[in-house]
């Protein structure tokens, strides 16, 4: 499988080992000590595949676990998502798919506790997926849904490694009140704008803007690159007197492209972790890159920017 768009693949995965089942009586077995990571990247595809969702079982050199590889109905937006799992096939069998209303598997995720052990299932000659949790002790058995599948045609995207110039790693607080602000105003679009320095290539100025009817925001973050090339949204402080729009012998401006404010703020409704990524680059859309736990299971939105012609 092809990493996402700007994802450097981690050295090892943070799962510990789960006690093992036979999986002779099923399709697949999938199973995590990590219930809630689950939770959190399936409320996170619902804010783009909002009835009903494809989902991959993967085994191999690549990755292990659960995949998800989707386009929106107006396909504006692709959701590239994965959770790393322990994965038992039969023998007979080499991958697994299956599609489900994601409302209804969320809700049975929510009920799980986070000290469980969720086995995800698909028995032989049947059509339903089985949501089970466990015990991590003795492995009995605490509940189990059964979930019904789908036949719906989905379109998957094949998801490609692209240079992207700037990586910007934002606080979650910060760009929430960012796009509230944005809200308020009555503004559709978020302005991304970088300014480089014209005496020191490794640092930027990143500007968020935001443009109402009557009223707009603007937001600083000077930024000096880590040696990842990764520019931090909270390391610098700015006299704006001294700023891109300013002082313009001192910084060029590189990009700029406008993106949906309805979609970012749908990006974000269901992240927990403190900060998360942010991948652009002239010509090309935007990723949105927000990791799940310390190993390679990650969310990854990737929005085209907005023209004047979209609706």
């Amino acid at each position: 499988m092809d990493e996402p768009i700007g994802m450097e693949r981690p050295q090892s995965p943070t799962d510990g080992p789960v006690a093992k089942r036979p999986a002779r009586d099923y399709d697949f077995m999938c199973r995590t000590a990590h219930p809630s990571l689950a939770r959190t990247m399936v409320d996170m595809i619902g804010a783009v595949m909002t009835t009903s969702c494809q989902f991959s079982i993967q085994k191999d050199e690549a990755f292990t676990g659960l995949v998800v590889k989707n386009i929106d109905a107006s396909r504006s937006c692709i959701v590239h998502a994965q959770l790393r799992c322990e994965v038992e096939f039969p023998s007979h069998v080499e991958s697994a798919q299956f599609a489900v209303k994601v409302r209804e598997l969320a809700a049975f995720l929510r009920v799980i506790k986070g000290h469980w052990i969720m086995e995800l299932t698909r028995p032989r000659n049947s059509a339903d997926v089985h949501i089970i949790s466990r015990d991590q002790i003795n492995l009995t058995k605490v509940n189990q849904f059964s979930l019904g599948t789908l036949s719906d045609d989905f379109d998957c995207a094949t998801m490609q490694m692209l240079d992207y110039e700037y990586t910007v790693q934002m606080n979650l607080d910060e760009f929430r009140s960012i796009l509230k602000l944005a809200s308020e105003v009555e503004a559709e679009v978020l302005t991304f704008t970088v300014y480089r320095h014209t005496k020191d290539a490794r640092t930027i100025c990143f500007h968020l803007s935001a443009k109402g009817v009557v009223s707009q925001s603007h937001h600083y973050f000077p930024s000096k690159a880590d040696d990842r090339g990764i520019f931090a949204s909270d390391t610098g402080v700015m006299d704006m007197d001294q700023g891109p729009q300013q002082q313009t012998h001192l910084w060029k401006l590189v990009y700029t492209d406008q993106f949906s404010l309805k979609w970012l703020s749908k990006f974000i409704k269901s992240m927990e972790r403190n900060d998360f990524t942010m991948r652009i680059s002239p010509g090309l859309p935007l990723v949105v890159l927000y990791k799940l736990g310390g190993d390679d299971s990650h969310v990854c939105y990737v929005l085209a920017a907005k023209t004047p012609d979209d609706d």
